[in-house]
């Protein structure tokens, strides 16, 4: 078997395994919220697809499609590893574990959650973050306020579904869609606002009804995502160029508008759109550069060395202000694959490199069954909070879970940003929500007691 034949074979196994697992958690009694999907579809843009365009017989990179096909195979082996520790452990330990069961009825506040979330998380991301970014942890915990609006509007989606008002559902689902647009616009940058809207969409897609239309609505977004993508990395020099000088908001509206007025749909013939995906959306041939300077001996694993960085993350620098452990790897991408980058390019070392690195295939295998486990048990109990209607105990799950979602950072970004934001929803719901409640004497609504019914 060549190795083209390989990669195309472990695709097709990586997708049939996708499958298996929207259709385990639509039907298992154990609830979700997507979050499983979600993290699967963030390695799929950076793996998947990059790996897919090295199958197809007319993209002439043969230099570079046997490393990609010997770094796909550890996205393989994560994919598996994810799927056992979410599929098959985290169900068992959800049923052994009494602390996992079902909370009681709760006593919800008449106060509108979704509306605040949103707006607290604007507001520490808009007004606060430039405030306090020089500020040891404050700047971090400020930062995960994007992650408070996303979590709000899940909340509200939610509430469309319960009312059983499609309309509003599709409406704020079309502001979703204009997540990408926003930060391109603020920042320069489309990942974020993807990732955002990813976020949204599959947590819709957990309970929609009827799921055919559901799954086409997904495929229409992935179709859609990718053409938005390759007309993207057409213009991004200029629009970031925009960014860089500050020029006016109304210059880059009109810029995008001409970016929109010749958009391109994404044409699997087209070698420009196929190099953009390689260049951007291909994380398998770095992975695969270091597992062959690891293998030949050309640079030692690290043992353990940045999995102890990132438990060393979970420290507030406010208390370790000499603490030397910081959020970015292009240091360690370039040691290990031996590739030299310009100074100040973003890249990303990934889960599956960084597990890979530090224990060959074992830490693959290991690590990836561990997050499949941790992030299906937060997504279970956030399931389980959101239909008793208790929402500030799915905020409490939902919000730490969504940074295991960075599958293309390093593991200091995900053990810091998880840190943060357990430290800034459990202050917002322990101390500031009751405060507000108390100050604007709400009553406890005898109507938000009621669970939602629960279809597999």
């Amino acid at each position: 078997m060549n190795f083209t034949t390989e990669l195309l074979v472990q695709l097709s196994i990586c997708l049939v395994m996708f499958v298996v697992m929207v259709y385990a958690l639509w039907t298992s009694s154990m609830r979700s919220v997507g979050l499983p999907l979600a993290f699967l579809l963030s390695l799929a843009m950076i793996h998947w697809v990059g790996g897919f365009i090295h199958t197809l017989p007319w993209f002439d990179s043969t230099y570079s499609s046997a490393v990609v096909a010997f770094g796909f195979q550890e996205c393989f082996v994560s994919m598996l590893a994810f799927a056992s520790g979410s599929l098959i452990a985290a169900p068992l330990v959800f049923k052994r574990v009494r602390w996992f069961q079902p909370p009681g009825k709760p006593a919800l506040p008449q106060l509108p959650l979704a509306l605040f979330y949103m707006a607290l998380g604007l507001f520490c991301v808009g007004v606060l973050f430039p405030l306090v970014r020089a500020i040891p942890s404050f700047g971090a915990l400020a930062v995960c306020g994007a992650y408070l609006t996303v979590s709000g509007l899940c909340l509200s989606c939610w509430q469309s579904w319960v009312a059983r008002n499609r309309l509003r559902l599709a409406l704020k689902l079309s502001l979703c869609a204009s997540f990408p647009v926003f930060t391109l616009i603020t920042l320069g940058f489309i990942g974020y606002g993807t990732v955002a809207a990813l976020i949204v969409f599959m947590f819709v897609f957990s309970f929609f009804r009827p799921r055919w239309l559901a799954v086409l609505g997904l495929l229409g977004a992935f179709y859609f995502g990718l053409s938005l993508f390759v007309t993207y990395m057409r213009d991004r020099d200029a629009l970031r160029e925009m960014v860089r000088v500050q020029e006016s908001y109304s210059d880059r509206i009109n810029a995008f508008g001409e970016m929109v007025g010749n958009f391109e749909w994404i044409d699997w013939h087209n070698e420009q759109h196929l190099v953009s995906i390689d260049d951007r959306l291909n994380q398998n041939f770095l992975v695969g550069a270091a597992k062959v300077n690891l293998l030949l001996g050309a640079v030692p694993f690290a043992r353990g060395k940045t999995l102890w960085e990132a438990v060393l993350a979970l420290v507030p620098r406010i208390f370790w202000p000499g603490k030397t452990v910081r959020s970015g790897s292009p240091d360690i991408v370039e040691d290990f694959t031996g590739i030299p980058f310009e100074e100040g390019t973003s890249i990303g070392v990934g889960q599956v490199m960084e597990f890979y690195i530090n224990f060959g295939r074992i830490g693959v295998l290991v690590g990836f069954f561990v997050i499949g486990l941790v992030v299906r048990i937060m997504d279970g109990m956030a399931a389980q909070f959101l239909y008793c209607q208790d929402w500030r105990g799915f905020t409490t799950w939902f919000l730490p879970g969504l940074g295991f979602l960075q599958t293309g950072g390093s593991l200091v970004e995900v053990s810091g940003t998880v840190a943060a934001s357990l430290v800034l929803v459990i202050g917002l719901n322990k101390l500031l929500l009751p405060l507000l409640i108390s100050k604007m004497g709400l009553a406890p609504s005898s109507a938000s007691r009621k669970p939602v019914e629960w279809q597999a």
